[in-house]
């Protein structure tokens, strides 16, 4: 999305200030907060705009899903798991986030995604695969 809102950070920014409220999270450092206001305020009063002065939305949500305890790890630190090329190549969604509906999410979207493919290109899918792990 260019220069809209990116729901899925908006989302985990939520859940982040209702873990804090409730008390399931503590208050962010005075340390880190201020520096992430200085880096804000810093992009704001550049005499050199960028046209999207965050273009990395995945990496921010990413470092809100680590501070929350949200982030797959499992999934996308361990390049051996079976949907970890599936999840990198995903649109990034909110539900990568949610660590109590991913897996379900997951099953459900890699088995309709495969059910969709000929049974003859699945067939040929699976011996390329094979080949290419006896390598």
């Amino acid at each position: 999305m260019y220069r809209g809102p990116y729901f899925v950070t908006i989302e985990l920014q939520g859940r982040w200030c209702a873990k804090v409220f409730s008390k399931q999270l503590p208050p962010l450092q005075k340390v880190k907060l201020r520096k992430g206001l200085e880096e804000v305020l810093e992009i704001r009063h550049s005499k050199c705009k960028d046209q999207n002065p965050f273009p990395d939305y995945v990496k921010f949500s990413n470092e809100i899903a680590r501070e929350i305890g949200e982030y797959p790890s499992h999934i996308l630190d361990n390049s051996r798991h079976k949907y970890h090329k599936f999840l990198l190549k995903s649109p990034t969604e909110a539900v990568h986030y949610r660590s109590d509906l991913l897996e379900g999410w997951l099953k459900s979207n890699f088995r309709s995604k495969a059910q969709k493919l000929p049974k003859k290109l699945q067939r040929k899918m699976a011996s390329a695969h094979t080949t290419l792990s006896k390598l």
